[in-house]
């Protein structure tokens, strides 16, 4: 199979979060506990169980307010993966479809180097406990690897409703990220670009510079000079996380229960077989 890319055109983005809350109910992630800190963007960062979190920008765009909608994810670099790089244990492989994944089963007695190495500010997330510990097992977007699989898109690309993310061939998705940035400069955007360039395995189409939307800038990792992390933890023990027990923000349903209000931002807790039945429902190609 042909590699495949993320192409997220943030000039179509309005800020839904559709595509946070399709990842976090596709891999069955827990709620967190939240804090408000005068933004709409929640939650503030990306987190072993947020893999995918939309970014709530103000600004000011040909001389009128504006917001600057971005989808913050993994880039899916291109080798060498930096974070590849510094993983002591080989945890990190990248599939033939171009995603860049971690072997949790292997993590453990290191000090997260992954996401010291990681060249955007530490994409992959240390795992948290239920008591706040936290511990060695990194989670990052693994690029709905199981989806692509079985001949369907990513989650995040499936439920966008304006339309802001595709996904297919990279070729595909290059030559399209690239058209509709002459299509921009043409109409008058100048400043448009693509982010952070076609190497990797996701890109972003940027009305304005990368600050604008709280994107990174790559920074490549020099040993010896960041920060250290905190003492190595014991890691968890070999298990899916997605069949701890319920605890505290995390909430169990059924296939047929709904969330409302606010919740319906968060994270679907579903039960073991919900994956297979939700996909048994996908009818997108």
């Amino acid at each position: 199979m042909a590699e495949k890319a993320l192409f997220i055109d943030t000039s179509l983005c309005m800020g839904c979060r559709a595509c946070q809350v399709a990842c976090k109910q596709w891999w069955q992630h827990g709620t967190e506990p939240t804090t408000q800190t005068g933004t709409y963007q929640n939650p503030p960062d990306l987190t072993w169980q947020n893999w995918s979190v939309v970014r709530f920008t103000e600004g000011t765009l040909n001389g009128a307010f504006a917001w600057f909608f971005a989808k913050d994810q993994c880039r899916h670099c291109p080798d060498p993966m930096p974070c590849k790089v510094g993983c002591p244990n080989g945890c990190i492989t990248k599939n033939e479809f171009g995603a860049v994944l971690i072997d949790q089963s292997k993590c453990g007695n290191c000090e997260v180097q992954c996401a010291q190495y990681c060249p955007y500010g530490g994409i992959p997330k240390r795992e948290v406990g239920p008591d706040g510990v936290q511990y060695c097992r990194v989670f990052k977007c693994r690029m709905c690897e199981d989806r692509i699989a079985a001949g369907k898109s990513t989650a995040c690309a499936s439920t966008c409703p304006a339309g802001a993310i595709h996904f297919g061939d990279k070729t595909e998705m290059v030559a399209v990220a690239e058209a509709r940035l002459l299509e921009l400069k043409n109409l008058g955007w100048g400043d448009a670009i693509i982010y952070p360039g076609t190497a990797g395995n996701a890109m972003w189409l940027l009305l304005k510079s990368r600050e604008n939307y709280q994107l990174a800038e790559y920074r490549e990792h020099v040993p010896g000079r960041s920060p250290a992390n905190e003492e190595p933890r014991k890691m968890l023990a070999k298990t899916d996380s997605r069949e701890m027990p319920p605890r505290k923000g995390r909430i169990p349903i059924s296939g047929s229960a709904v969330l409302v209000g606010t919740l319906a931002l968060g994270a679907l807790k579903a039960l073991a077989d919900r994956k297979a039945a939700v996909a048994s429902l996908d009818e997108d190609k």
